[in-house]
């Protein structure tokens, strides 16, 4: 293959075509990036360990990091297995994917796929949400909601039990709870945790009879009335 070579030494590289697409190293400051037909696909800090097992440090920097991006373009140029086309892909599991979108992935045996999949489908995500919402206020889709014993009531029924067998094969690692605002209801709600910190959470729905889905936290809040001075609480039942 064909190496990348500097346009300007040390801060980018000339285009460097492969399988139909250019490739550019663009370093700014500790960061080198990676650009796959004039997007950023990759970035990564020079300073950071991991990535300087990596490169040979008996070279100059500059070479160093034209060989990094050369093994970059080895290791992830590849067939996307969602849209068949031959471009920087990763697995699945370390892309920012909605957790229904890679569950629908893994049932279709897609273990590797580019950002752009990625990025549709996660747009593909918030248009579904969209059209819940307006469903909701339809009085077409339901949202689980009520008081403390209600909502433990229907924790304890086989509605309840279909609810737990959702969220630990399509949100695993998530916790299972509520939110609650102003009006003091609570909603039946997945929360992401990082570091015991919310990170995100989605709010549940039921679509069809026996079929669940959710919706994205400013598409739910919206579509129940929250308001930005409402204080926002979160309740695990996990």
């Amino acid at each position: 293959m064909q190496p990348f070579r500097w346009e300007i030494e040390g801060q980018v590289t000339h285009p460097l075509e492969r399988a139909g697409n250019t490739y550019q190293l663009k370093l700014e400051e500790s960061i080198i990036q990676v650009y796959e037909n004039g997007y950023k696909i990759l970035e990564e800090d020079i300073s950071d360990q991991s990535l300087q097992a990596h490169r040979n440090q008996d070279k100059p920097l500059s070479e160093q990091l034209l060989e990094w991006g050369g093994l970059v373009l080895e290791t992830f140029v590849k067939q996307c297995e969602s849209c068949g086309n031959e471009r920087m892909s990763f697995p699945i599991d370390l892309t920012k994917l909605p957790p229904e979108e890679l569950a629908m992935c893994k049932s279709q045996k897609i273990e590797i796929i580019c950002p752009m999949c990625v990025d549709s489908l996660t747009k593909k995500n918030r248009e579904r949400s969209i059209r819940l919402k307006q469903a909701f206020l339809r009085g077409e889709v339901k949202i689980f909601g009520g008081t403390s014993q209600e909502l433990f009531e229907l924790m304890q029924s086989p509605t309840g039990q279909f609810i737990q067998q959702f969220s630990s094969v399509i949100f695993p690692g998530w916790k299972l709870g509520a939110i609650s605002f102003s009006d003091n209801r609570l909603y039946l709600s997945l929360i992401h945790l990082n570091n015991d910190q919310i990170e995100s959470f989605v709010i549940l729905v039921e679509n069809q009879p026996g079929q669940l889905t959710t919706l994205l936290p400013d598409v739910g809040l919206e579509a129940l009335g929250f308001q930005e001075s409402d204080d926002i609480q979160f309740l695990s039942f996990q």
